[in-house]
């Protein structure tokens, strides 16, 4: 069996998406696999992700989990650590911002092994807006735009021998600028065509744009109404194993919605952190909650508004 190395680095502030990723980390199944974090060690976080970690391994059996604490200056340098750390053959990055489905790892194993010397990653995904509890189902395969930008970044795979190579001096985006520079290395790219409730992206804050900004982009590449109707059934399984805190309006291209509550609330967890700044895009369109159903009722159907 082919094993798999997942890399993660992550910062106080992010504590409670962490406790999430190590929870789905644990929940993986049909794969060796183990989850290298790297935090930085000017404070006492690793030393309260190593407690929670061992707390996991009293319910988990045989969580393979390493905490590693350096000095950091950037999240690539991490990954450049979490990688020297790391003692399977195939790497995969694990941010703390997402969640997946049980079998993701081991249903994009399946398609790395059929293209060794490829670099794969998922063309569709869901994007969670955690202050907003809002998931798009997002496909982001558009022939016409630059590889790194058809292609959900935080998905990336590889064997070792093939990974992208990790440039500590580099701050941004580093899942993209990965990408990017491996495109420019002619390093051969490979979209996976799985289903989209295997990997969810989480949205919480601004980076480079505006959470306004990846809000409209997720809005605008979403899925139709139409499809979310056919695969709401799956969609509302995939999401009951995952790590929520309270209900999550699943929405479509045009604005409809449906409410999915989770079966478990995961509610001893840390919360999620939400005070970076999410100030509005200036170009964002005045936005509006959309009108929603139940998922256990005629979903993804606009409520009638009540007679007065």
């Amino acid at each position: 069996m082919h094993g798999v190395s997942c890399l993660c680095v992550s910062r106080p502030s992010r504590y409670g998406q962490l406790q999430r990723a190590i929870i789905d980390f644990a929940k993986q199944v049909d794969v060796t696999k183990e989850l290298v974090i790297v935090v930085d060690n000017s404070t006492d976080y690793a030393a309260q992700v190593q407690s929670f970690v061992d707390t996991q391994r009293s319910v988990t059996k045989d969580l393979d989990v390493q905490v590693i604490a350096r000095p950091l200056r950037s999240q690539l340098e991490g990954l450049a650590y979490a990688a020297a750390y790391a003692s399977q053959n195939i790497l995969t990055l694990w941010d703390d911002d997402n969640l997946n489905h049980p079998t993701r790892l081991s249903c994009q194993i399946t398609g790395q092994k059929q293209r060794p010397e490829a670099i794969t990653v998922l063309s569709e995904a869901g994007y969670i807006f955690w202050p907003d509890d809002e998931l798009f189902i997002v496909n982001v395969a558009d022939p016409e735009s630059p590889v790194a930008s058809r292609t959900i970044p935080s998905s990336l795979m590889a064997y070792r021998r093939y990974f992208p190579p990790l440039e500590p001096n580099l701050r941004s985006r580093p899942c993209e600028v990965m990408l990017s520079n491996a495109a420019k290395a002619g390093r051969k790219i490979d979209s996976i065509p799985l289903s989209p409730a295997l990997h969810f992206v989480g949205v919480t804050r601004n980076n480079l744009r505006t959470y306004e900004y990846h809000r409209r982009i997720a809005q605008e590449r979403s899925r139709a109404v139409d499809w979310l109707k056919a695969a709401e059934v799956n969609l509302t399984q995939a999401l009951s194993s995952m790590p929520w805190n309270g209900k999550l309006s699943v929405e479509g291209r045009d604005g409809s919605a449906f409410e999915f509550t989770p079966t478990i609330l995961w509610d001893k967890l840390h919360p999620i952190k939400l005070t970076e700044d999410n100030s509005a895009d200036p170009d964002a369109p005045v936005r509006t909650r959309p009108t929603t159903t139940s998922v256990t009722g005629s979903s993804l159907r606009p409520k009638e508004p009540d007679s007065k």
